[in-house]
């Protein structure tokens, strides 16, 4: 309230001070193990002065000859690598040469930047403790008991032949048996097996004299777990009393176990590496895991990306329903049921029941007593689960066993991942590679300073063939087609090379002879190899042998430029119609004989161009030598000769010009029928000529006849005679002239 004043904060006294009153030893040591403080606890413990004291080598000072050199190079250890013991026991050598044995509690000091700049220590003096039922020492303070029993640590104080005289609360606590339980035993019987001999060796030593300071063992507790433990160990020798031990011990099982899972954690993220396959890779997760959980029964279940199959990668199991690799549809089992969760479940038998009656789950096999099921998680997707169960104690596990569990749960799912990915990508570049090496193709990348990076076996043998060597990764592939290829067709694949390597994709074809110097055609593709990021380091070519191809193709050139000048040199029009008769192709004849050029014929109708459009026959069908008339770009017809078959893809014929033949013989037609006019006109000429000629002939010759009947003197007769002749023979010629007549007409009778 304002005005008033606010009551003094209680202040604490000086550390030294504070430690006094609880009746703790106190140092401050530096960074060389000075003492720099010191309480008046430890001046009355050792007998020493403070101005005796302070600035002292402590070990120098307290610690026994005999081991004086070992525990400064511990603590300068300890200042050195900045790390210490919470806890430890060391005796200290007072004034009058007496031992003082103490358990101490220490710390580092640091600076304002975090660097050790000193310890500090408390402890108490170890001079009496609280006896085992039937041995209590009746000098035993009582502050000592509470302070023993409200300690952490285990408290021991064993005979010589190492059975128990005195345990703490913590201890009994700790290991689960109650002091008068181990009044009966000795240390050896709840040590474990595998520490016995060594722990019962060290005693052994103690007895004998030889300093040990520092007891790292492992005990078992009552329902036999593991306890690590780790601490110091002192021979107390009184007068007149037997020799015996006492042993204070500090709790690491947690700080092991962390180890141990650290240790499991990245041996499993380097079994993804080092596993040679995936059933490999689980049975090493399963020794792994046995480091530090019981897995007499352990399982792997993975499910598909939809969640319809359940697989048990990997079973082992006392008893025994699946076989590794065996799968069942994905249904309401518990390993479902987690999946589908997402979290680590802890299962005792009453849980396990409870789900199952409720109609949760349903039972696959025989319930175990107690089991831990953890799902295996990559990113977002849950891919299986890793369970380990036993069938006939309900205490192998603790809930605490799951974390544990669920923390190795992650790395296992990343290493079956991975290795799923690797075995994925392994039959993938399996398959690659065959594809690569299978084809016909010749195959190569390089890099932009045109090093050979992979090659196939075609490619290799095709350099070999070009160049008389092998290729060899990492060597130049620019550098030595330069060397071994012509400067023309270098600069060609020089130019393609520096396009594609600027992210331009090349498709080309070149001719690179071989040894002999035959030519080896190649059909080139380049392509640049771009990484997620978009940029590119390489670039993947592929090549063909083309150079049976390009021999056809060539020779089929020459074939075409030989057809082609056959074809424009051509008299007949040779055309070409698709199945709905348009013209795909004309000869350039096309142009002498209508007049049309050949683009103004290409894509039109065979219709456009009939004289008669009515015309019911067609170019675009099978003709033999028919005739019909097109229609010239004049406008007059043209009458053509038309041969043409039918095609796959419509029709091709020749079309022949055949006007002018027409023409000579339509002259022909007409001369003819004038000559033949003629000859008939002159038949009937002589038909009646013949008449005409022979009927005065026949009277003339009649009148010689009857003049040579009449009385005629001689000279008269033989006039007359002589007439006679004469008259027969003009008539014979003239029958001569009509029969060859006859003959021309043809009207001839024989």
């Amino acid at each position: 309230m304002r005005g008033f004043l606010a009551p003094p904060s209680p202040t604490l006294p000086p550390a030294s001070a504070l430690l006094d009153q609880l009746q703790l030893a106190y140092i401050l040591l530096d960074r060389q193990g000075l003492l720099v403080e010191v309480n008046e606890t430890l001046l009355t413990l050792t007998g020493y002065t403070r101005t005796e004291v302070l600035g002292q080598s402590y070990h120098e000072l307290f610690s026994p000859l005999s081991y004086r050199e070992q525990r400064q190079q511990e603590l300068l250890q300890v200042l050195r690598e900045q790390a210490a013991e919470p806890y430890y026991e060391h005796d200290l050598l007072a004034r009058d040469g007496q031992l003082v044995h103490l358990h101490w509690q220490q710390q580092l000091l640091r600076d304002a930047e975090g660097q050790v700049s000193g310890l500090w220590a408390a402890g108490h003096q170890m001079s009496t403790v609280r006896e085992m039922p039937g041995t209590a020492s009746p000098e035993a303070p009582v502050y000592l008991q509470e302070f023993f029993n409200d300690s952490h640590d285990l408290i021991l104080h064993l005979k010589a032949d190492n059975s128990f005289l005195f345990i703490n609360k913590a201890g009994e606590e700790t290991l689960g048996y109650q002091a008068n339980e181990l009044a009966s035993r000795s240390l050896a019987d709840i040590v474990h097996p595998y520490y016995r001999a060594k722990l019962l060796h060290q005693l052994r030593r103690l007895y004998e004299g030889q300093a040990l300071n520092k007891l790292e063992t492992v005990l078992m507790t009552r329902t036999g777990r593991p306890v690590h433990l780790i601490g110091s160990v002192s021979c107390v020798r009184a007068p007149g009393q037997p020799l015996s031990a006492r042993v204070v011990l500090h709790d690491i099982t947690d700080r092991i176990k962390a180890e141990r899972l650290q240790k499991v954690y990245y041996s499993i993220a380097n079994l993804a590496i080092s596993a040679r396959d995936l059933p490999a890779l689980y049975g090493a997760i399963h020794r792994e895991l046995s480091k530090i959980l019981e897995t007499n029964n352990l399982y792997i279940a993975l499910c598909d990306d939809q969640r319809t199959q359940l697989r048990f990668a990997y079973h082992i199991d006392q008893y025994p329903q699946l076989n590794s690799g065996a799968s069942r549809p994905f249904s309401s089992g518990v390993s479902e049921y987690v999946i589908q969760q997402g979290q680590p479940r802890y299962f005792s038998r009453a849980d396990l029941l409870a789900l199952l009656n409720d109609g949760t789950i349903t039972a696959f096999g025989r319930l175990p007593e107690v089991m831990l099921v953890a799902p295996l998680s990559v990113g977002e997707r849950t891919i299986g689960v890793l369970a380990v169960q036993d069938y006939d104690r309900a205490d192998t596990y603790a809930p605490s066993d799951l974390d544990i569990l669920h923390f190795i749960s992650s790395q296992v799912a990343l290493a079956i991942d991975r290795k799923s990915q690797e075995e994925h990508l392994a039959r993938q570049n399996a398959r690659l590679n065959a594809i690569f090496e299978s084809g016909t193709h010749l195959l190569w990348s390089v890099t932009r300073r045109g090093d050979l990076v992979s090659f196939n076996r075609n490619y290799a043998d095709s350099y070999f063939r070009r160049n008389g060597m092998m290729p060899a990764p990492g060597m130049n592939l620019f550098e030595s087609e330069r060397i071994t290829t012509a400067p023309e067709t270098h600069d060609i694949i020089s130019t393609y090379y520096k396009l594609a390597l600027q992210g331009q994709p090349q498709q080309f074809e070149v001719n690179t002879p071989d040894a002999s110097g035959a030519p080896l055609w190649s059909s080139v593709s380049l392509n640049p190899i771009y990484l997620p990021d978009g940029s590119f380091e390489e670039v993947s070519a592929r090549a063909q042998d083309i150079t049976e191809s390009k021999n056809s193709q060539l020779a089929l050139a020459a074939q075409e430029e030989k057809f082609r000048s056959i074809f424009e040199s051509f008299q007949d029009i040779y055309y070409r119609t698709d199945d709905e008769g348009f013209f795909t192709i004309v000869s350039p004849s096309v142009r002498d004989i209508l007049g049309y050029e050949p683009s103004e014929v290409l894509g039109k109708s065979v219709q456009d161009f009939y004289y008669q459009p009515e015309q019911p026959f067609t170019l675009a069908g099978e003709l033999r030598n028919r005739e019909i008339q097109l229609r010239h770009q004049d406008g007059q017809p043209v009458t053509v000769l038309i041969n043409s078959r039918i095609t796959p893809s419509g029709t091709e014929g020749i079309a022949r010009d055949v006007t002018e033949i027409r023409q000579i013989q339509d002259d022909l037609r007409l001369a003819k029928e004038e000559a033949e006019a003629a000859l008939a006109a002159k038949t009937q000429f002589l038909a009646n000529m013949s008449h005409e000629l022979r009927t005065p002939m026949n009277g003339i010759i009649g009148m010689i006849d009857l003049l040579h009947q009449t009385g005629l003197s001689a000279e008269q007769a033989d006039y007359v005679d002589t007439l006679r002749k004469s008259s027969d023979a003009l008539l014979t010629i003239l029958n001569d002239i009509l029969d060859l007549s006859k003959i021309q007409a043809g009207k001839l009778r024989l």
